[in-house]
């Protein structure tokens, strides 16, 4: 019986290192092949259509509007309606106009849906803050002369009209609100501006010859 078990304790010890090696071994070579895969898929894209990514920037500004209505807002806290107007440029976009409108509660958003408008009509599609995501608009940790609150979230691209026709992809913002008269919190800019640069990633199907 102890020989038994001094058997058995070996072979259960040769079964662990084996697995552990094993276990390893994926590990590394799913690495390895992470990134072959990655190569070999984006070759094969190239020659069968398939995606590619594009960087993408924008920087505009849009200011808050209360004669317009596109959407609702019926999810309890995040009931305060805003519609947003503005234009700017960007990478793929040129010159552009936008459509912004969100559901806020206090200085919480979220349910953002927007839509970049390219010169020859175009559309791009895009969410803010993404799906899932609740926007936080924050005040800035320093002075500014101008701007009183920031917001640095995440947006995510839906699809679109001609050359944005798919698209997928997204990134972060970085805005910059201007909603008090030289910062005095009593003085409240109703169609308030607020500065905005998107940067991130637009994800494109190739053209099929």
């Amino acid at each position: 019986m102890k020989i038994f078990n001094v058997n058995l304790l070996f072979l259960a010890t040769i079964i662990g290192l084996v697995l552990a090696c094993e276990k390893s071994g994926v590990e590394i070579l799913s690495n390895d092949t992470l990134l072959r895969g990655q190569e070999d898929s984006n070759n094969l894209a190239g020659k069968k259509g398939g995606m590619r990514s594009i960087p993408f920037k924008a920087k505009f500004y849009t200011t808050r509007k209360y004669d317009v209505t596109i959407g609702t807002c019926d999810e309890a806290p995040y009931l305060d309606y805003n519609y947003q107007v503005g234009e700017g440029t960007g990478t793929h976009l040129g010159k552009f106009t936008t459509e912004i409108f969100f559901c806020g509660s206090g200085f919480d958003y979220k349910n953002g849906e927007g839509v970049f408008v390219a010169a020859n009509g175009d559309e791009l599609y895009f969410l803010v803050p993404s799906p899932g995501e609740i926007g936080h608009v924050v005040p800035l940790p320093y002075v500014d002369p101008l701007y009183e609150f920031q917001f640095q979230d995440p947006f995510t691209f839906i699809g679109g009209t001609g050359r944005f026709e798919g698209a997928s992809g997204g990134g972060y913002t970085d805005s910059y609100v201007d909603l008090f008269v030289d910062g005095d919190p009593t003085q409240f800019i109703p169609e308030h501006r607020t500065d905005h640069v998107l940067t991130g990633t637009i994800i494109l199907p190739n053209k099929r010859k």
